[in-house]
């Protein structure tokens, strides 16, 4: 059985989002082997730096931040049968080097992350999911509370929001790597008439860097890759009256110890109490077994990924597999997720051109 999956590149130069060299093809259509973990790489579309890519399989629609120097666009494609991308339509964000999105079906509205625009956009989305325009644009916060309960101003500081995630139906969490500030946002309407409405923050230590969350749905508990930290913050979400965040525990990812980590993507395994995170510059991958009472991480394991800068990787829907992009040498490589978690290379490799994310659809193939 094959999972096929959708990757976006980086196919032009861009100092702005750490793509110096990109030179990749756009959205490539791959696939990875269930049982061996042979990759494949398929048929690609042009698209100006596709940075990150998210599947809505329900709708048949692929989507795509477009991380440029100047305005940001999501881009959305209708999804063939085979795979392959139709009708391309697209919503300009009103902000620079969009890097993330986060699709809401529910509430017809995807929100995207600009990390040198320093904002989020709201952007609505049509009956058929395709985007249709800015609903709205907000500020991240300047003003928060550090975990000791004391107030913290960085004001002087510049917003570089990375990633947003939604917390059940009527919340958003955003990381704000610039500020090192996490918040939650309670969303209200849908489509156009969508907002957000900062509810709770929580400052971490100055020049932690938050970049990525990974939770599960429903889960009061969520792991932050601290960029400029080489470190995992793991956050507790509480209602006690009001909504907040509490910082649980900061736990360091010494990956294989060759170079100070500068971390990157970081996800929770679907059906495992495991969290993985993806180390820059020393090149790995570092495995953390989770105690589910109390959300703390364990270090157990950090594995090569056998190439140069992984930017992202991304767990297959069925838990066997996990597929790294090494954006600085070309290629996607393989893992086997063991029965307990730990990862083994499959021994497959194939070369992709400027790899920056990676998104599954939900249906796997015979062939």
């Amino acid at each position: 059985m094959r999972q096929p999956f959708f990757l976006g590149t980086y196919s032009v130069p861009s100092p702005w989002a750490g793509a110096d060299a990109g030179h990749g093809a756009g959205v490539v259509l791959a696939s990875v082997d269930l049982d061996s973990g042979e990759l494949a790489v398929g048929e690609a579309r042009s698209e100006r730096n596709p940075a990150f890519v998210v599947a809505d399989a329900a709708r048949s629609r692929l989507y795509a931040a477009t991380e440029v120097e100047g305005e940001g666009e999501l881009v959305s494609w209708e999804v063939d049968a085979d795979g392959s991308l139709g009708l391309r339509s697209a919503s300009g964000t009103s902000s620079n080097s969009s890097c993330h999105v986060t699709i809401d079906p529910r509430r017809s509205a995807a929100y995207v992350a600009h990390f040198q625009g320093g904002r989020l956009s709201v952007i609505a989305l049509a009956e058929d999911g395709a985007p249709a325009g800015l609903a709205s644009i907000i500020s991240l916060p300047t003003q928060s509370t550090s975990s000791d309960g004391s107030p913290v101003d960085r004001t002087g500081m510049r917003s570089r929001p990375h990633c947003s995630v939604l917390v059940g139906p009527e919340l958003l969490m955003v990381t704000d790597c610039g500020r090192s500030i996490v918040s939650l946002y309670r969303i209200a309407g849908s489509g156009r008439e969508t907002t957000l409405t900062l509810t709770a923050s929580l400052a971490l230590a100055e020049g932690t860097g938050a970049r990525h969350i990974a939770m599960r749905t429903n889960s009061e508990f969520a792991y932050v890759s601290n960029e400029d930290a080489a470190s995992i913050s793991v956050l507790r979400l509480g209602t006690s009256g009001q909504q907040r965040i509490e910082l649980v525990e900061t736990v360091p990812s010494p990956g294989l110890g060759r170079h100070t980590s500068l971390p990157s993507e970081i996800a929770i395994h679907p059906r495992l109490d495991v969290v993985y995170m993806a180390n820059r510059r020393d090149e790995s991958i570092s495995v953390f077994s989770v105690d589910p009472a109390t959300g703390r991480l364990t270090h157990r394991q950090a594995v090569d990924t056998r190439g140069q800068w992984p930017r992202h990787f991304a767990i297959t829907p069925d838990g066997g597999m996990l597929v790294v992009g090494n954006q600085n040498t070309d290629s996607l490589v393989s893992f086997r997720v063991l029965a307990d978690g730990n990862l083994e290379w499959t021994g497959h490799e194939v070369s992709v051109a400027s790899p920056a994310s990676i998104a599954y659809w939900s249906d796997t193939t015979d062939n």
